[in-house]
């Protein structure tokens, strides 16, 4: 189990909706994975985000179903 891997510079996009990220909470990967491997991709996502109504939920879900996009201050 992670402890909350900071996302907060990142937008999720998750199905339909585009969200504030603020952390990764947890990987999941699938059993008998080689991690001695360059590249492990994991299967499952909990991402801790900020929804519509300005409240904290999980969004928990296959690896795949999720789009990371930085968002860009004033600065870049």
């Amino acid at each position: 189990m992670l402890h909350g891997i900071d996302l907060s510079k990142f937008k999720v996009i998750h199905g339909e909706k585009a969200l504030r990220a603020v952390a990764l909470s947890n990987i999941e990967f699938s059993d008998g994975t080689d991690f001695t491997s360059s590249i492990i991709k994991p299967k499952f996502l909990d991402v801790l985000v900020i929804n519509s109504d300005g409240n904290l939920e999980i969004l928990h879900d296959e690896a795949w179903t999720f789009q990371f996009i930085p968002e860009l201050s004033a600065e870049n």
